[in-house]
């Protein structure tokens, strides 16, 4: 299984990341179709989208970065 994003990959995970944070914690409204279309279409992983959402369902991960999160899950950012 693939851990790694790139550094475009990992731009998009951020946008998906802020996303699911304002889902969850703000109410905003959900728009997981276009999300799901935007990095499945940059061959980002199911699960390290799915890990994405996740590490957002606690909302003071939303104030550390989202880097050392995805690190702390095994999922690495390549140049």
């Amino acid at each position: 299984m693939d851990n790694t994003v790139t550094q475009e990959q990992f731009r998009l995970l951020q946008g998906f990341m802020l996303h699911c944070w304002a889902v969850y914690h703000e109410k905003a409204n959900k728009f997981f179709g276009f999300w799901a279309e935007q990095l499945d279409e940059a061959k980002i992983p199911w699960h390290i989208q799915n890990t994405a959402a996740y590490l957002m369902e606690d909302r003071e991960n939303g104030f550390r970065y989202f880097r050392s999160l995805l690190s702390s899950k095994g999922i690495e950012v390549v140049k």
